[in-house]
């Protein structure tokens, strides 16, 4: 922005008529027309310097705050950077966070329903969660968002605001935002006062209809501190609701064909939400349509936290982020539309349409002549999308949460950082972090054996100090250590760093590689302009991953299988049971939940997973299925075989928790650790620290054979149960979702199947707080082992070597058997040589 005080004349040292400087000003006597020229003077000056402040009516050009580049006829003109009006530069914060330095959240600016757009340009939200930070000397994070072609042909501009932490030092610090490769914006970080938008016009051609990368990128460094602990206190706090793309054609608010459906889009706080409108009368017979309608949505949208809602009555107009659709027979949805397609009487339909209320408004409509024709419009939605189970993926596909896709290991292979989004990058900071994802199948069995390889392609500087190290975290567990640090510095060629699998999980695994680097030069902290330090760390997009055959078999129960790919019901080649409860007051919100749960099921799996609804759990007995409804609806002897207790359909929810008593209870329980326990409990206690500290055995792995817990009673606060337990059969899975009551199922559900939630899904039982929003997993039933592959040897041989690590005590009690019939074999073959009397 143009410095106005360089316009202002300079007038604070004008000498005005009649006035005189000897050290003190005084003003002597003079004449009329003296006075009268002095007053003209002095009010032109006054006049001059007030319109010099005002904001000036217009410019030649925009401001570009971006740094010069050379001259490139061939290229397309850079980016340019729109400086922020004064009303939008500096948004304060409401309320202010708790620290200077702490990052802002969304949570505290927008409501559920902020950032709506009724009127002027089309403003699509960019950001998929609530909350965005680049934390950290360097950061980077990718995603996909999907644009209509009328999107695509728009002018677009980008809007982004951002907050920055007091200790980034401006100078030095860095903010890109690219899209499809493109750079938009390079901006100086500096907005440590409040959110401060930057506006950008997106260069024709630069967007494209269908996905679109978008890649956000900070470089910081902090203003007085050189310390490793210093990089933690620098931040750029990304403001969802002031980051947005905006669309000046008319016609870009629009969907138009079924693709169109992933242009939904998310809210200010990430969220996106279709409301499925289904006419009056009974629903039961329909509720399996709407159902697998809401798994379709759900794929072409595939949002990180998407919402089914069932509703009647009114039609519900759609808000930002959210779609509307219309399921039932022509008849029951003509008079809702301004006009209905003229194949809906004849023949089943589907397509996008305007209200009559309200002809702006652009509605989904899915219909036919009856309800079987309207089953037949769902079928050709899904066609496109479906995978079949004979075929297998290659990548995990997560792209409106992050890119690139997750390279899916289905046995060992190495896999470059290049194809894992990692380039080559130089580093000059303290502390690098990069990070990456990889995908395991649902029968992957590591837990206690097999090491993982990074071969290292990589530099450090010769003043890197001894205590440097090089770190990896798998899921945010520290996985391993390497220690950097040699006179000379080195050139890391294939390094091998290895680091355990246990932390792998089927699904999407996060891997995070970290160097903390240290030199001499901390000490002194001097200042330094940007780009004038020298780089202490170099990593090559050579590097690769290195992932040995691992076991496959299936561990059940284990609902992180469930979380990760939807097993069991991902590759299910008939329909397995779904026991809803239909009916009744609850029809609507259940059947919603359940809609929303099979919707996250789906984008897990890859494809529409395959159900059938049915209300006799004998009937099931046999097979996987699912189980979705209030605790007190349950069938009769489905929550013991999930080690839950019967009395959760009496007590839960009626029993309300004093604290009192359980701070009385937690007091009594220290004391009589502390006091009450024998000496001889106080040394197995200590054996045990000793034996995790030194032999990394925990005392669950000392058994003869896997164990489980007493029937499992949800604590009062828990509003949600996810439970997984062996069927009747002794080789299938029965997975329940239940809560108290129906709203509690349905805000339950929504919470776990949101990003965030469900990636703290695991174990065989889970549950949730809504009060606290926090997820607990219990250990339930004795896992057992179910084959999923063809027999072979190596596959047994790995998946042997895992069950015994596991199992310690009985791979000492085989190691003795085995002894033991070495001595005797050894005896009786030496008995009968030598001499003997």
């Amino acid at each position: 922005m143009v410095h106005r005080a360089l316009l202002l004349p300079n007038v604070a040292g004008a000498q005005l008529p009649g006035a005189r400087r000897d050290g003190s000003e005084e003003v002597g006597q003079a004449n009329a027309e003296n006075s009268g020229r002095a007053m003209k003077c002095l009010f032109s000056a006054a006049a001059f310097l007030v319109l010099a402040t005002m904001p000036l009516q217009a410019q030649p050009a925009p401001f570009d705050m971006s740094p010069e580049r050379p001259a490139d006829t061939t290229a397309p003109s850079p980016p340019v950077v729109r400086p922020a009006t004064p009303s939008e530069s500096v948004a304060p914060r409401s309320p202010a966070p708790a620290s200077a330095d702490a990052p802002r959240t969304s949570r505290d600016t927008v409501d559920d329903d902020a950032g709506a757009e009724t009127a002027g340009p089309f403003r699509r939200h960019i950001l998929p969660m609530d909350n965005f930070v680049l934390a950290g000397e360097i950061a980077a994070r990718s995603w996909s968002i999907f644009l209509t072609a009328e999107q695509a042909a728009s002018p677009v501009e980008l809007a982004v605001g951002y907050q920055s932490a007091i200790f980034v030092a401006p100078e030095a610090s860095r903010l890109v935002i690219t899209i499809n490769g493109t750079e938009v914006i390079e901006e100086a970080v500096s907005s440590p006062e409040g959110v401060k938008q930057l506006r950008a016009v997106i260069p024709p051609g630069v967007l494209r209809p269908g996905d679109n990368d978008i890649r956000f990128a900070t470089s910081l460094r902090h203003r007085t501190d050189c310390t490793i602990s210093s990089t933690y206190e620098i931040w750029t706090d990304i403001d969802p609701a002031q980051s947005y793309l905006e669309f000046a054609a008319e016609d870009a608010r629009q969907l138009r064909r079924a693709e169109d459906i992933g242009a939904v889009g998310a809210n200010a706080l990430g969220k996106t939400r279709f409301h499925i409108y289904v006419p009056s009368g009974d629903i039961s017979p329909v509720a399996d349509t709407i159902i697998r309608l809401s798994e379709g949505l759900a794929l072409l949208a595939s949002m990180p936290n998407q919402t089914m809602e069932v509703v009647r009555g009114d039609v519900p107009i759609p808000g930002d982020g959210e779609m509307t659709v219309l399921v039932g027979p022509a008849a029951d949805l003509d008079s809702l539309v301004t006009t209905i397609p003229v194949t809906a009487a004849t023949q089943p339909t589907y397509g996008f349409v305007t209200l009559r209320q309200d002809p702006s408004v652009t509605v989904l409509v899915v219909t036919g002549p009856a309800w079987s024709d309207v089953d037949s419009a769902i079928q050709r939605i899904l066609a496109p999308i479906d995978r079949p189970i004979s075929v297998s993926r290659s990548a995990l596909a997560d792209r409106s949460w992050r890119t690139p896709d997750s390279p899916l290991f289905l046995r060992g292979r190495n896999v470059t950082f290049q194809e894992l989004g990692i380039n080559t990058q130089e580093f000059a900071g303290r502390r690098f972090r990069a990070d990456f994802t990889v995908g395991m199948p649902s029968d992957f069995y590591a837990k206690a054996y097999g090491n993982a390889t990074i071969l290292l392609d990589a530099a450090y500087a010769g003043n890197v100090v001894a205590g440097s190290h090089f770190d990896i975290y798998v899921n945010g567990n520290i996985a391993t250590t390497l220690p950097l640090g040699s006179a000379g510095g080195a050139v890391l060629d294939r390094f091998p760093v290895d680091f355990t699998m246990r932390h792998l999980k089927p699904g999407i695994n996060e891997i995070v590689v970290e160097a903390i680097l240290m030199t001499p030069d901390d000490a002194a902290c001097s200042p330094v302009a940007n780009g004038d330090e020298k780089s202490r760390f170099a990593l090559f997009e050579t590097s690769e991953l290195q992932i040995p055959d691992f076991a496959r078999i299936s561990s059940i129960p284990d609902l992180s299988p469930t979380r990760g790919v939807g097993s069991p019901y991902n590759r299910q080649a008939d329909p397995f049971p779904l026991l809803i409860e239909r009916g009744g007051r609850n029809g609507e919100a259940i059947i919603s939940a359940a809609a929303t749960l099979l919707g996250r099921l789906s984008v897990v799996a890859g494809r529409p997973v395959p159900f059938v609804i049915q209300s006799s759990a004998a009937a099931a007995a046999a097979r996987d299925a699912l189980f979705i409804g209030t605790a007190d609806q349950m069938p009769a002897g489905v929550l013991p075989r999930l080690s839950v207790s019967e009395a959760v359909k009496t007590d839960w929810g009626n029993l309300e928790a004093d604290p009192g008593s359980a701070e009385e209870a937690a007091i009594a329980a220290r004391w009589q650790g502390e006091v009450g326990a024998g000496r001889w409990r106080q040394r197995l206690s200590e054996l045990q620290d000793w034996m995790t500290a030194k032999f990394d055995i925990i005392p669950e792995q000392i058994r003869l054979r896997p164990v489980g817990e007493a029937e499992f009673m949800p604590p009062p606060s828990a509003t949600l149960m996810i439970a997984q337990g062996m069927s009747p059969s002794g080789d299938k899975v029965w997975t329940a979702f239940n809560a108290p009551t129906a709203a509690d199922l349905t805000a339950g559900i929504e919470a776990v199947t949101a990003h965030e939630g469900w990636g703290q899904v695991g174990d065989s039982i889970t549950t949730y707080d809504a009060a606290t929003q926090t997820f607990t997993q219990i250990h339930g039933a004795a896992p057992t082992l179910v084959q999923s592959q063809p027999i072979s040897f190596s596959n047994l041989r790995l998946v042997t070597a895992n069950w015994l690590s596991e199992n310690v005590l009985s791979y000492a009690g085989l190691l003795a058997i085995v002894a033991l019939l070495l001595g005797l074999v050894t005896t009786a073959f030496v008995s009968q040589l030598g001499r003997r009397k």
